[in-house]
């Protein structure tokens, strides 16, 4: 399949999803892992479909703009990847992937894990958790740890893990890279996710304003709300192509090489996820916040996910240092080609 022919599919599946549930969509979980799409990237050999980033971006981008409420990103591109690099072959559940701070979790002598882990995406839905240990991959069985239960501001699973002399299921080789790479990778989903959100938040104020009648026309005639809709639409146009682009590089490169572009992506797409729901929020008034309305799905997540796979202020430092240690004209090359 074509990364078209993936988001083709990804739109049919979301389109029959529960916007008004809460938690883990069982139902539509089955529905991908039968696709192929919770493992769209793993390798054939270990039980994934063997697609590229560029079939990813249109998954995560199309589940971003559904609302899914899936660890699709964790499954794959960060726990399925990991588990790629060490050839180990994951379960058939639920799979999630967290990196950890290195002075709450550590690795004992006797090859055992102590310590917290914190807001791990779905870890109460997890069969299987993947940790980043300073340099190298970390699994083990859900069932082993304690789960306390939190949330992000979407009401998206971020749970705490508490690991209590847990031995690990598999333990992979010292990779200096690991802890970037999947940072990137973090950031790239997480910029895919948020450029399908905003395009839906921008729709979903526009198609309000051409049915809201005031003063005998609809709010979308005057001339007030065309330019904050105008604005919010090229918000939603630039978090897509920024993001695209930052896929298509990674796609032909590696994620490593395409460092400078998945940072700006995530930049980016975070910026336009403030504009836009900002101005979808005024457009609609107060009806846009409460429960009932489908808009909150999108921009509690804009919000929720601006701060997480790096936040905005992180990857516009992170982008600062490496210009700051570059001379000028290798800075420029590096901005013009993105890496």
């Amino acid at each position: 399949m074509s990364g078209n022919d993936v988001a083709d599919l990804s739109d049919q599946i979301f389109s029959r999803s529960d916007r008004n549930g809460t938690g883990f969509d069982t139902e539509l979980w089955k529905v991908c892992a039968d696709s192929g799409l919770t493992r769209l990237t793993g390798r054939e050999e270990l039980g994934g479909s063997g697609g590229t980033l560029l079939d990813a971006s249109g998954l995560l981008a199309s589940a971003g703009g559904a609302a899914a409420r899936l660890p699709l990103l964790e499954s794959d591109l960060l726990a399925g990847w990991a588990l790629d690099r060490i050839g180990f072959e994951p379960d058939r559940g639920v799979s999630t992937a967290a990196p950890t701070e290195r002075h709450l979790v550590g690795l004992d002598s006797s090859g055992v894990l102590h310590g917290r882990v914190r807001r791990v995406p779905w870890a109460r839905d997890a069969t299987q958790i993947i940790f980043v240990l300073e340099d190298r991959t970390v699994v083990v069985d859900a069932r082993d740890v304690r789960i306390d239960g939190g949330a992000n501001v979407a009401e998206e699973p971020r749970d705490d893990v508490v690991l209590e002399a847990v031995r690990p299921v598999a333990v992979g080789p010292v990779d200096p890279e690991l802890e970037h790479d999947f940072a990137l990778r973090s950031a790239l989903g997480k910029s895919l996710m948020m450029a399908g959100a905003v395009e839906t938040a921008v729709d979903v104020a526009t198609q309000y304003a051409t049915e809201r009648v005031q003063f005998g026309r609809p709010i979308a005639r005057l001339q007030v709300i065309q330019q904050m809709l105008a604005i919010a639409a090229g918000e939603a146009m630039a978090a897509g192509i920024a993001a695209q682009a930052a896929a298509r590089m990674a796609d032909d490169l590696d994620v490593t090489s395409a460092a400078w572009a998945i940072a700006s992506a995530k930049v980016r797409s975070g910026l336009a996820a403030s504009t836009a729901s900002k101005i979808s929020h005024q457009v609609m008034g107060a009806i846009g916040f409460t429960r009932e309305h489908h808009l909150r799905l999108y921009t509690t997540r804009l919000w929720a996910w601006r701060a997480e796979g790096g936040s905005t202020a992180h990857w516009s430092r992170w982008l600062g240092t490496q210009v700051d240690c570059r001379g000028p004209s290798e800075a420029w090359a590096s901005v013009v080609a993105g890496k």
